[in-house]
């Protein structure tokens, strides 16, 4: 069977990926090394290929060998195979791997149709094809040694996180044979500027991340550690200033006012609704962000001792006006923050009513009013125009168990795709919020009705936890409760100690972070069904693919 975006370089082995080369073909050479004469007897295959060079000019390259070796020919059906999953020609791709890498790891396997060890190889060619022809790019893998004194360190560490973050820039510091004792910051900088630039990854940031992060926790975890911090380089999103920077008397009354909002008067006539956590959580932030925005519009930090100076009709413009240059124009978020100081100036400060209703008007003129989905929601939710892809979506659960079943000893891994896969499930049949689905507890929101052999499982959420405050009850159907089932008998138990009732736990038995667990959601999709969707529209998908799966679904 051929591959639909293979160009019939080799015949592809039974299980439909081609096999992969000998292991001297794809051996990885030092991340900083030179690049070594091809092992294959090809000789020397770098080339002058200019700043502006794309695939195609790589590919010419390749092509005009005379008397490639298989190694060669096999890196060319790669960067082809490559163009047309990529779905570009080859002379519009960039020879650049902060371009490139996006380009290749966004190649779905359902989406390409190319099995996932293919497009691992693919990967591997191209990238070899570039450090071939002498492309400054990153080895995935890299063969080199820890020299013996790192060798002693890292071989120490009994975090298994610390030692697999670590272990790249180890790597790379062993390969400039720079010692434990002899590491300094320019060291660590300067990979970071080579990664940034030379790593061939879908967000080269992330991964950078990472390694910062698992890097400093072997300084503060890790023995004979050097005592060199990778120093992190401020987000620009975060602009807001740390909150023991304001005067104590602004502190006092910023928590003031949290407290009050959290359980008001009910004797009051300012009396207003219970604001939940997350929304005291959120209310924090936008005055910190506001106390900033007047700080840096002018006003001195120590002026800054109260809430009705943030609330005073200048302070408050200048501020709102540093945040709208900011952003660069208009946005419900801005508007928020000034319907926050509008509230503040109201029933905290208690100012003027002219006063208060100067700052509504401003919060009116800030808000951006909402058409429906944003145009990258309407785009995502275009892929459901597709039946074939409503399929793909509504199968991957079940197909998921159906793989994990085969395999007798299922470790981390397998149990992993099961969880995700019974997310998605749940999603796709009671349609609720990320943190709804991250918090469920077994028994107390994932209820199980029983008579004799039969039973069936509820998603019950109540008041408290809904943020419209209106009960949630929902029936799931038999096959999402044997979905559910399996993994709670074989599946769940390799994830987490015993003891723990979340439905999702993590390691430790607790909780699963809510933003990492959304996007875990996220990448599983695209990996198993080659779907761009966000937790949130696949509940939407589901609501409106119910009919295709014969379940009838009222949510109140």
């Amino acid at each position: 069977m051929s591959l639909p975006f293979d160009d019939g370089g080799r015949e592809p082995s039974a299980g439909g990926a081609l096999p992969p080369p000998s292991r001297p073909e794809v051996a990885a050479a030092n991340d900083d090394a030179p690049v070594a004469p091809s092992p294959d007897g090809q000789g020397d295959l770098t080339c002058s290929l200019p700043s502006t060079a794309t695939l195609d000019d790589l590919f010419r390259h390749l092509s005009a060998i005379e008397a490639p070796s298989p190694k060669v020919i096999q890196q060319r059906s790669a960067i082809r195979t490559a163009g047309r999953a990529i779905g570009m020609p080859l002379d519009e791709i960039a020879l650049d791997p902060v371009v490139l890498g996006p380009l290749l790891a966004n190649c779905a396997p359902a989406q390409t149709g190319l099995t996932p060890a293919r497009l691992r190889q693919i990967r591997s060619l191209v990238r070899g094809a570039m450090i071939d022809a002498g492309v400054p790019v990153i080895q995935g893998r890299s063969n080199t040694s820890f020299s013996p004194a790192w060798q002693a360190l890292h071989g120490a560490i009994t975090s298994t996180k610390i030692r697999i973050g670590t272990s790249r820039l180890v790597r790379h510091l062993s390969a400039k044979a720079i010692a434990p004792d002899k590491v300094n910051v320019a060291d660590l900088e300067a990979f970071r500027e080579t990664l940034l630039a030379q790593g061939l990854h879908r967000e080269p940031g992330k991964a950078l991340a990472v390694i910062v992060r698992q890097w400093n926790a072997a300084v503060a975890s890790v023995a004979g550690w050097p005592n060199v911090t990778f120093p992190r380089r401020p987000d620009p999103r975060r602009y807001a200033l740390a909150v023991e920077v304001f005067p104590t008397s602004f502190i006092v009354d910023m928590n003031a006012y949290l407290t009050a909002r959290e359980d008001p008067d009910p004797f009051s006539e300012d009396w207003c609704r219970p604001a939940r956590p997350a929304t005291l959580d959120a209310r924090r932030k936008q005055i910190l962000q506001l106390a900033t925005a007047a700080v840096k519009s002018g006003l001195p930090v120590e002026s800054v001792t109260s809430l009705a100076v943030l609330a005073d009709r200048t302070n408050a413009e200048a501020a709102l006006r540093w945040l709208r240059d900011r952003k660069g124009g208009n946005s419900q978020h801005l508007a928020q923050q000034a319907l926050l100081l509008a509230a503040i100036a109201r029933h905290w400060v208690k100012m003027a009513p002219e006063h208060y209703r100067q700052l509504r008007t401003i919060a009116e003129r800030l808000q951006v009013k909402k058409k429906g989905m944003s145009e990258k929601n309407q785009a995502r939710m275009r892929q459901f125009d597709l039946p074939e892809n409503v399929g793909a979506l509504l199968t991957l659960p079940g197909a998921v168990l159906k793989r994990a079943q085969k395999i007798k000893d299922p470790d981390e891994t397998v149990a992993r795709d099961v969880m995700l896969a019974v997310a998605i499930e749940i999603l796709l049949m009671a349609p609720i919020r990320l943190k709804n689905l991250t918090n469920l507890e077994i028994g107390k929101h994932l209820v199980e009705i029983r008579r004799g052999a039969h039973h069936n499982r509820h998603i019950v959420l109540t008041e408290a936890d809904v943020k419209n405050e209106q009960p949630f009850d929902i029936e799931l159907p038999g096959e999402s409760c044997a979905l559910i089932d399996a993994y709670l008998q074989t599946y769940r138990g390799r994830l987490c100690p015993p003891g723990s009732t979340g439905l999702f736990p993590n390691e430790e038995g607790e909780l699963r972070n809510q933003v990492a667990f959304g996007r875990a959601i996220s990448n599983f999709v695209w990996r198993e069904a080659g779907l761009k969707l966000t937790p949130q529209l696949s509940a939407l998908a589901g609501l409106l693919a119910g009919a295709n799966r014969g379940k009838r679904m009222v949510v109140r």
